[in-house]
């Protein structure tokens, strides 16, 4: 057996903005994984690696993290090693601890991931000959898989492609030496990887060693975190790797709050100090050290931070007090919210660079939305409120607005979107659940452009050659080039057909547009449905924001249902729609909506946007359809291909056969 390496440098300086808001309460390394830190878990394993000194590096939370690491019992040494001008990435990390390191190999270990593994492969493979300046840990089928692993080498750490037997995912276990130091710049923040692949290019061997039954997690996001303990305790049912990372004393627990009147289904982690009240319901959901749950709350998927007090409703995702968040208390102070008495519940990502955090507090519920730089129409969603509710159109009510913050409080209409109703119910419920949606999308186009321009409303630029080619390149870029690979010659026949359809949606009338009509943007309140998410708004062609809403990718409305709808909107409005200018509409819009969900799928936080790509494909191929085969060829062709490459059947039934087709798209 070779010998294990005595040292280890535990990174946990970071900022964790992936956690966030979670990290506001608790540092990463701290989060409680089956009730015990998460660096208590990472110790316990270098301890049976026979390490016995381990550097931590510090910055944020630094008082925080050293007091749980200090509170570790082990037989290991500690070391600390503060960036007092902050994170200086991986590989600053090595360069400002080098007094660290001896002429032995150490470990080099993430702070946000869990693992049981055997490591003595790693040790093997540093001893073959040459010997490799560093050797990876990789797992498989986990993770963003971009490294490429070729002959036990690192042949690339960014071009491994998902579902490829050579593409793998770093674990975050390096095992190397000081040979590293001078391939990192002499000052800054730096990166490893940089300094591993400025190595390669002067000789240097970086070696991959796959980590084969073990048990790894990545702890970065909230979902992260609620995976990794549902993982866990599957594996502690199934006597797998990994079972030792579960608390044994949980089952007993368990079962004295059941006899209390709480409510448990599947697993559930609960601080031994954590108070439940009887009648709480709980399920796959994490409650932190300190936390209170007061009779009559559900929580589903939820993480509740240390000293959280909940009091009412049906609560998912992170959960801790507005105190930890200290940037919002000028805020919620002076909108007549005092934080101590306020609880937050962010929203999951949505895709765009605000966030949205409902308040609670008692019996009021409220919503914060933080908006950034990113997109100046953010900007416009307090006026575009006043201005919708001055035309007679249900939307969030503007409670409290401090632009130079760049946030707002809105009135909290729920949780029920429009979607998630249509999915549960008839097409005759579905008609009826849309009809007086219809009747609001009827309002804003009749009266909306009038309106905004008497006001002169600040509005999007509008729908013009240039927007629609805009959303053309976006598509191409993201969905056909990133997410399929096509090449030049493939995308340019598309590209023409796609202009064609822009240059009939460009002659005709314009109408002010919610822009984003789609069925997560509107909710279903007592009062009626309401729209959300317009700060979007400009002028352009109406069956813009029918194919939004009849063509809804969340949602796949049968043909029947969308007929349905599109006559009733057309008895509703002035200027006559052609069943061709919608189907012309959905094709533009859902090819906008691909490259969005292959931009978002491609990031970890928004991968689950990729799931609606399948139901948008399907939909444009029946837009496709109708508007005719012969007149969109190429559409049609590469639609059929690369629906015959989805691993499920088109639930939409027959494609319908072609009834009409636009005089202003036949090709030449």
């Amino acid at each position: 057996m070779p010998s294990l390496p005595r040292k280890a440098v535990l990174l946990a300086a970071g900022f964790a903005t992936r956690l966030r808001p979670l990290s506001y309460a608790i540092p990463k390394p701290c989060v409680p994984l089956w009730n015990r830190p998460l660096l208590h878990h990472t110790l316990d394993r270098l301890a049976e690696w026979d390490v016995r000194e381990v550097l931590i590096n510090l910055y944020t939370h630094a008082h925080e993290i050293w007091s749980v690491a200090t509170a570790w019992n082990g037989p290991i040494r500690l070391s600390f090693s503060f960036e007092p001008e902050g994170p200086l990435g991986t590989g600053g990390a090595l360069r400002h601890a080098s007094w660290f390191f001896d002429d032995c190999p150490f470990w080099l270990i993430n702070s946000d991931i869990a693992f049981e593994a055997d490591l003595t492969p790693l040790c093997r493979a540093w001893q073959e000959r040459p010997t490799p300046l560093a050797v990876l840990g990789l797992v498989a089928g986990q993770g963003p898989q971009t490294v490429v692993l070729h002959n036990g080498q690192i042949a690339s750490f960014r071009k491994g492609k998902p579902g490829r037997p050579d593409a793998l995912t770093f674990s975050g276990i390096h095992l190397l030496d000081r040979r590293i130091l001078p391939f990192l710049p002499p000052s800054g923040p730096a990166s490893i990887v940089d300094a591993y692949e400025a190595a390669q290019s002067k000789g240097e061997i970086i070696r991959g060693c796959r980590l084969d039954n073990a048990f790894w997690a990545d702890l970065g996001t909230v979902a992260d975190l609620l995976a990794a303990h549902r993982a866990v305790a599957e594996a502690y049912n199934g006597g797998k790797p990994g079972a030792r990372l579960f608390d044994v004393r949980q089952p007993a627990r368990l079962r004295r709050l059941r006899r209390k009147g709480i409510r448990i289904q599947s697993w559930v982690a609960i601080a031994p100090d954590a108070h439940l009240a009887p009648g709480v319901a709980v399920r796959e959901s994490i409650i932190a050290s300190g936390a209170v749950v007061e009779t009559g709350v559900e929580l589903h998927h939820a993480i509740v931070a240390p000293l959280t007090r909940i009091q009412a409703g049906r609560r998912t995702g992170c959960l801790l007090p507005a105190t930890a968040w200290p940037a919002l208390a000028p805020f919620l102070q002076k909108a007549g919210w005092p934080p101590e008495a306020v609880t937050l519940c962010p929203f999951p990502p949505r895709g765009s660079d605000r966030t949205f955090v409902r308040l609670l507090s008692g019996s009021r519920t409220a919503i914060l939305i933080e908006y950034g730089r990113e997109r100046r129409e953010n900007a416009r969603y307090a006026c575009h409120t006043q201005f919708l509710e001055g035309l007679g159109l249900r939307v969030p009510h503007l409670l409290f607005h401090e632009p130079r913050q760049r946030r707002l409080l809105m009135e909290d209409l729920g949780d029920r979107e429009l979607g998630q109703a249509v999915r549960e119910c008839s097409e005759a419920e579905q008609f009826r659940l849309y009809e007086p949606v219809l009747a609001m999308t009827a309002c804003l186009h009749e009266k909306g452009r009038p309106a905004a321009e008497a006001a002169h409303l600040p509005l999007a630029p509008r729908f013009s050659p240039r927007l629609f080619g805009w959303e053309r390149r976006y598509w191409a870029r993201h969905f056909l080039q990133k997410r399929l690979g096509c090449s030049p010659a493939e995308i340019r026949p598309l590209m023409r057909e796609l202009a064609a359809i822009a240059d009939h949606l460009t002659h005709l009338p314009q109408v002010l547009l919610h822009r984003d009509l789609q069925s997560s943007n509107i909710l279903l309140t007592s009062e009626g449905p309401a729209f959300i998410d317009y700060q979007g708004m400009r002028l352009g062609p109406a069956v813009y924001d029918l194919a939004s809403l009849l063509f809804d990718p969340y949602v796949s409305l049968a043909e029947s249902v969308q007929q349905r709808l599109l006559d009733r909107y057309r008895r509703q409005v002035s200027d006559p729609i052609s069943d061709s200018d919608l189907w012309a509409a959905a094709v533009q819009r859902l090819a906008q909506a691909l490259g969005a969900y292959a931009r978002l799928g491609a990031w970890p936080a928004t991968a689950s946007f990729a799931r609606h790509i399948p139901p948008a494909l399907r939909l444009m191929r029946r837009a496709v359809a109708r508007l005719g085969d012969a007149t969109f060829p190429a559409l049609a062709a590469f639609l059929d291909r690369t629906l015959h490459a989805l691993p499920t059947d088109d639930p939409l039934g027959d494609r319908p056969t072609p009834v009409c087709s636009l005089s202003r798209v036949q090709r030449a």
